[in-house]
Formats: structure tokens, C-alpha cells, sequence
């Protein structure tokens, strides 16, 4: 009898539990973040512990200066959501060592985000996804630090809603300008098929390195650009006016997510007329808008090379004083999904008051002048090593109520910045 218990402690005692077995009970609702010690600001990780803390999940794990040898385990694990923050490059993770990426990776997680630049870019990181993986979201061009915690704020609130995470991540990137055109997810639909859904700009221009002329160190902005001259702010305005809120919005916003979007051969031009109809019957009146912003979402068959377009995002801006309203967290505005079977208002945000600050014209700042006090500042929340700027507005900035007479930068992958005219402000809160 006692050799028989010898023999069951040996095999129990070679046969490690897995932390599946070890965490039964919570597993499917637990986390891993990580990160690297680098020169960005990974508060979006810590973010991301607490709102899903708050919605009843557990932290398996959090790393603030992974390895790829931890990584690649982490991704290994049969776990709800991974969560990694920090630097990327072309089909890279930019770990604390070295690089990972689709070729010496392997997801079993159910849910993977890599807040990266560019690592998505790679199409080839679908095929890293093992069976238990379910959705890989990203970026496929450049992404801010600026905007993370943010997105993860949308992310948390979707998934709150009930949103699948491939929806969520739309949910959580559409609202804001930087990102609203590069965000990507690879997801397992039912039939076990991976399927990629992603938005485009379909204005988007080729970069020729060329066409940029140096202005300080990093900062590249296309030749000609600044010959421009000073904007000049017209705004005849009292001081002490404020917009109030009298808006009554009728929101339809739960749409059945990405998985149930159609191949869609309306224009650009149809789904705009779409939307504005659609914001009409939500009874917006008498509101001054901004000429919407358009992308289309794209589905693609992993195992296809094209794309197919099965929906479209309108984003409208407010206005005010003629002006359109910017910022680099979620600007006032109202986005539409324009389907082929429906439109549906998905997001909006309308501040009930809007102080417009006094300034003296006098003081207003030229683009490069802005653009070389915003850098100096501002250089540690970029994920890519250089600016190249092709484009700027004349825009109201907004921080809290309080608008300020800025620029909207343009930058040559068709992201966007708001920085200040009148001071070294960063356009966004804190």
C-alpha cells in the first residue's frame, strides 16, 4: 500500500499543473499586461488592469519590462486578454531584448492587443494564431501614447456594453482622429475561419520622402508648407457666450458587430448622404457641422490578397464660430456606421458648454513656431522616430470646455495632432 502512494506522489510530482488547472474557476476571465521600460508612457497598461478589475477580471500577470522569451510564453497561455503597450515596427514587438514577431510566435490567447506602431502591418501575424485564439487587434500604421489610455477608457466601455472584443476595438479606436483610419483585428469567425476586418482611408497618399523638408531635428514638413504664412484667427465673439446642449439624440447603437457587415458597393459619397439622413431622424437640429471624415472598413479572407468593403465610418465634427472643434482625445462630434443594411449612430459627444478663451491676436504663434514648442514637449508620446507633416488647419482646440485658437496637423500617413496657437498646451487631458 505505501509503495502504491510512493508512486502516485512520484507522478503527481512530474506533472506540474498548468495554470489553467491551477485557476480554474477565473481563468477565462483573467489578464496579462505588459510592457517594456522604454522612453513611452505605459499608464495605458496599468489603465487597462484597473477598468478590467472594475468589469470582474483577474490579473494573471503583469510585466513592465518583458522579454521576448516571457513573451512568447505569455502568448502561449489559454488565457481571456494579453495587453501589451509600447514600441513596434514593421511586423515587430519591441521587446526589452529583442524583437517579436509573426515567425517566432504562437497565440493561444484568447484575445490579443499589441498598442504598438506598425506591428500589424505584417498580414502574416494571422497565421501565428493557434485554435484558441479568437481575435488579434492592432494597428497597421503609426499609433499615439498621446491617445492610448483613452482608447482603452472606449475599449473597457464597449466591452461593458457587450460588444464582442473585434467590435470594441472598432468601437474604442473610431472616435479618435489619430487612429480612426489604422486599426485592425484578425478574428475567428464561427466556421472556425479567420477573417481580417481593418479601416482604410481611401485618400491616402504615397509617401515620398522627397517632397519634406527638414525643419529641426525628427521634424520634416512638406516643402512649401510653410510659405504659407500665419493663419489669421478671424473670431468676433463675446467672451462671456457659452454653447448650450439642446440636442435630443434618438441613438440606435447597437449594431450586431463586425462579423455581421455585408459587402457593400455603395461610394463614399452614398454613405455620406446615408449618415446625414441617419443624424436627421436621431432628431440633431439646427447643429453646425463640420465636413465628415470617411473610411471604409474592409473584411478580407486571410487567405485572400483583396479587400472587400463592407462598411463605412462618417465621422462629423462640430463646429463653432465657424471653426471646426478638434482635440486629440475624443473630439465633439457624431459617427455614424453606414452599412449595407443600415446606419446606425455608434458614438457621439456633445459638451454642453464652450467657453471660447480671449487671446491676444498679437500672440498667436506661426505653424512652425507651434509645431517646434509642441515637439520640444511632446516628442516622448510618439511611437515612430520621425514626424514628416504634409498638411495643417486652422481649428478651436479643446481641453475640458475651455477652446483655444490651434492647428490640425496632418501627418503624412493621414494621422492628425492638435497642438495650440497661443501656448505650449498639449490639446488634450491629462
Amino acid at each position: 500500500m505505501k509503495k502504491i502512494i510512493i508512486v502516485v506522489l512520484l507522478i503527481l510530482s512530474c506533472n506540474p499543473q498548468s495554470p489553467e488547472s491551477i485557476y480554474p474557476e477565473w481563468f477565462d476571465k483573467a489578464i496579462i499586461v505588459t510592457s517594456v521600460d522604454d522612453n513611452l508612457n505605459a499608464s495605458d497598461g496599468s489603465r487597462f488592469i484597473q477598468k478590467f478589475k472594475d468589469l470582474g477580471y483577474i490579473l494573471h500577470i503583469y510585466n513592465t519590462n518583458t522579454t521576448l522569451y516571457e513573451f512568447q510564453n505569455y502568448l502561449k497561455i489559454s488565457i481571456d486578454t494579453l495587453y501589451h503597450t509600447g514600441h513596434g515596427n514593421y511586423g515587430d514587438v519591441i521587446l526589452a531584448d529583442e524583437n517579436a514577431n509573426s515567425y517566432n510566435s504562437r497565440i493561444r490567447v484568447k484575445n490579443t492587443i499589441f498598442a504598438t506602431c506598425l506591428t500589424l502591418s505584417d498580414t502574416s501575424w494571422a497565421y501565428s494564431m493557434q485554435d484558441e485564439a479568437k481575435n488579434l487587434m492592432g494597428y497597421t500604421k503609426i499609433s499615439w501614447d498621446l491617445v492610448d489610455d483613452k482608447i482603452v477608457d472606449e475599449y473597457a466601455k464597449a466591452v461593458e456594453y457587450g460588444y464582442s472584443p473585434s467590435s470594441a476595438w472598432y468601437m474604442a479606436n473610431a472616435v479618435f482622429e489619430s487612429v480612426n483610419d489604422r486599426w485592425i483585428v484578425y478574428t475567428r469567425e464561427l466556421d472556425g475561419e479567420i477573417v481580417e476586418y481593418s479601416a482604410r482611408n481611401e485618400n491616402y497618399e504615397q509617401f515620398v520622402v522627397e517632397n519634406y523638408s527638414k525643419v529641426m531635428d525628427k521634424v520634416y514638413v512638406r516643402t512649401g508648407l510653410l510659405k504659407r504664412g500665419l493663419f489669421t484667427f478671424n473670431l468676433s465673439y463675446n467672451p462671456f457666450d457659452r454653447v448650450i446642449n439642446d440636442v435630443n439624440f434618438k441613438l440606435n447603437i447597437r449594431f450586431k458587430g463586425l462579423s455581421s457587415l455585408k459587402t457593400t458597393n455603395m461610394s463614399s459619397s452614398d454613405a455620406v448622404n446615408l449618415a446625414k439622413k441617419q443624424i436627421i431622424k436621431s432628431d440633431l437640429l439646427n447643429t453646425e457641422l463640420w465636413k465628415p471624415r470617411v473610411f471604409q472598413i474592409l473584411k478580407r479572407e486571410i487567405q485572400d490578397e483583396h479587400h472587400t468593403v463592407v462598411g463605412y465610418s462618417v465621422m462629423f465634427v462640430r463646429m463653432y464660430y465657424g471653426l471646426p472643434i478638434k482635440s486629440n482625445d475624443v473630439s465633439d462630434h457624431i459617427l455614424v456606421l453606414v452599412t449595407e443594411e443600415e446606419s446606425y449612430v455608434v458614438s457621439y459627444k456633445w459638451s454642453k458648454y464652450l467657453i471660447l478663451e480671449d487671446y491676444d491676436s498679437d500672440k498667436i504663434l506661426s505653424f512652425e513656431e507651434s509645431v517646434k514648442s509642441w515637439f520640444k514637449e511632446s516628442e516622448v508620446h510618439l511611437k515612430d522616430k520621425n514626424l514628416y507633416i504634409k498638411d495643417y488647419y486652422v481649428v478651436l482646440g479643446l481641453v475640458d470646455d475651455s477652446l483655444k485658437p490651434s492647428y490640425d496637423v496632418v501627418l503624412m500617413d493621414g494621422s492628425r495632432i492638435i497642438i495650440s496657437a497661443v501656448d505650449e498646451s498639449l490639446m488634450i487631458e491629462e
